[in-house]
């Protein structure tokens, strides 16, 4: 708590006081419609709200953290983002959002008029009517009338054209309501052993702004969640609850005022890797464009009704930007929580995005605990509990290439985080992975991809490929075929497959077929089990409606050794 509120007031003797200024990018906020094979997810947004190919996403789950991935394909009104690491396991719903250059939002220039060019009249024809003139049927006179007189003053000609009309405050706009409501539900059969399971989600999203006629925004995220299994030796089970994601007042954080204040149930704001929290968040903005601010509430736990009042935490952040364009940021953050009273965690976050122009782009996040001589199982002092480090290159023809290094362990916790673990696995378990990602496009219609990475873990270590081709125009107008193979090598196990996928995008449709063949080797088995085969064919339908329906449907079959199932699902939301 102590070194939290001195490194807060550290960072407030530093910063310059001022007014609030805008920057060269713009956030877009997005949702997952879906989740594909092969570490990809469908978004719903797309080149309509300014995505481009090669633009980088980051989601935001609600446990905190947050996940990174790039758009390989974009559509009018979705994209398909393809994840950094492929084995990132994102649920449908998921928040996100998108840094895009302003630019691309400004209006194309509007040429200047030219004035037709009046030849001059030939000799002789000095007085003669049009017809003599042209040689051909007499044309209407131009209407002569007096220039137009300038009554803005005071406006410049290399100024916007709505330079001086005054802008609306947000206290002064009429109320607005904007949102989305969705339905979700999936039904699984599996066999040898009977087995099924229904899940049915009913939600809604919404966001009243000025609904006071205070300029604020009132923020509103909850769902009905209703499972149900049935198993052959073992009672049937059925969970229903009501689960509230978020209901805050948000007051502040524009234009007009520098200072930020959000009250209630939210994903922090100024650093979402802290999660969600029951309480208050304060943040300002300096003329600078730097930030700084701090939040006091409680935890509540990543569990299906977020129960809360168990862990009470204090955070502060400060984010630095070298200029308005923001195009280098450098973001902190520390937060310490207490567990029923007692001392928990004490986390740090460190964070830095430099994205300068037509060269390579670095992003990294870092997740550093720290210990004292209670905890158990890892002792005291530093340790580095989660990193992502990405260098990213966006070629001008559409080419890429990333490097990317990932870095997972456990942290020590008396909060209900994660699922019971024990002192080994807290101090042994970690999992660390370097890898290298390429996009080439040959022409139009034919682009190639591949990764490469190595890896380790506390059992084992070992590298893993992937490479594949992505042909446009196949078989069908806008028919897209994608061949992958992959393989995965490590010291007791080896796992290797193909993976081909046909579909087509047409408008505001959409629809995909995959077929999956993986082998698993594993080593030490018994002979007749050694090598076990999988097989999945998943197909997946979008549509989306211009009056902001959006609708995906899916049915997948998996056949695993000796074991099968069935999957069938839909997800469908409606933007308002």
């Amino acid at each position: 708590m102590l070194r939290a509120l001195l490194l807060l007031i550290a960072l407030l003797c530093l910063a310059p006081r001022g007014l609030a200024q805008g920057g060269a990018f713009e956030r877009v906020t997005l949702r997952v419609n879906s989740v594909e094979a092969g570490g990809r997810v469908v978004i719903d947004r797309g080149r309509s709200d300014g995505l481009r190919e090669g633009d980088r996403v980051l989601f935001l789950p609600r446990s905190g953290g947050s996940f990174h991935g790039n758009v390989v394909q974009v559509e009018d009104r979705t994209a398909i983002v393809q994840l950094a690491d492929s084995g990132s396991a994102i649920p449908t719903g998921t928040r996100g959002e998108a840094r895009i250059p302003r630019s691309r939002f400004e209006p194309e220039p509007t040429p200047p008029r030219v004035k037709p060019h009046k030849d001059p009249q030939p000799p002789g024809t000095e007085g003669g009517t049009n017809a003599e003139v042209t040689g051909g049927a007499e044309q209407e006179p131009s209407t002569e009338h007096p220039e137009w007189e300038n009554r803005d003053e005071e406006w410049l000609p290399d100024m916007p054209l709505l330079a001086q009309m005054k802008p609306l405050r947000p206290d002064q706009r009429s109320a607005l309501v904007s949102g989305r409501t969705y339905v979700f539900g999936d039904a699984t059969w599996a066999s040898p052993n009977t087995r099924s399971d229904f899940f049915f989600r009913l939600g809604a999203d919404a966001r009243f702004e000025n609904a006071f006629r205070k300029g604020g925004v009132l923020n509103l995220d909850f769902e009905l969640n209703q499972r149900s299994t049935q198993l052959d030796d073992q009672p049937d089970e059925n969970l229903g609850d009501f689960r509230l994601d978020r209901a805050s007042y948000v007051q502040g954080g524009h234009r007009y005022s520098p200072s930020r204040l959000e009250l209630g149930r939210f994903l922090q704001h100024g650093m979402p890797e802290f999660g969600l929290v029951d309480g208050i968040e304060y943040a300002w903005r300096l003329d600078n464009g730097n930030s700084f601010g701090g939040s006091a509430g409680f935890m509540p736990e990543p569990n299906r009704q977020l129960e809360s009042g168990h862990d009470f935490q204090v955070s502060s952040f400060f984010r630095w930007v070298q200029d308005q364009t923001e195009r280098l940021a450098v973001s902190t953050g520390v937060q310490k929580s207490w567990h029923d009273g007692t001392p928990d965690r004490e986390l740090y976050v460190a964070k830095f995005d430099y994205v300068p122009e037509d060269t390579w782009h670095y992003h990294g996040t870092a997740f550093v605990d720290y210990y004292d001589g209670d905890d158990t199982a890892k002792g005291s002092g530093l340790e580095l509990t989660q990193a992502w480090l990405t260098a990213r290159r966006l070629y001008a023809d559409g080419d890429s290439l990333d490097f990317t290094y990932r870095r997972l362990l456990f942290p020590e916790l008396d909060r209900n985080e994660f699922l019971p673990v024990t002192l080994q696995q807290l101090a042994n378990d970690h999992y660390d992975r370097v890898a290298a990602t390429g996009w080439h496009r040959i022409h139009d219609e034919l682009a190639v991809h591949a990764e490469a990475g190595l890896w380790v873990d506390e059992d084992d270590e070992g590298g893993d490929l992937a490479f594949g081709t992505r042909v446009e125009e196949v078989l069908l107008d806008d028919g897209r075929l994608e061949l992958t193979g992959f393989g995965t090598l490590g010291a007791f196990s080896a796992f290797f497959g193909g993976r081909a996928t046909f579909g087509q995008t047409r408008g505001l449709t959409g629809w995909n077929l995959t077929y999956e063949l993986a082998v698993n080797d594993v080593a030490d088995f018994a002979e007749n089990a050694d090598i076990i085969l999988q097989h999945l064919v998943r197909g997946t339908y979008r549509l989306t409606t211009r009056s902001g329906w959006n609708l995906s449907l899916f049915a997948e079959s998996l056949a695993y050794d000796r074991e099968d199932s069935w999957s069938v699902g839909f997800y469908t939301q409606r933007s308002f």
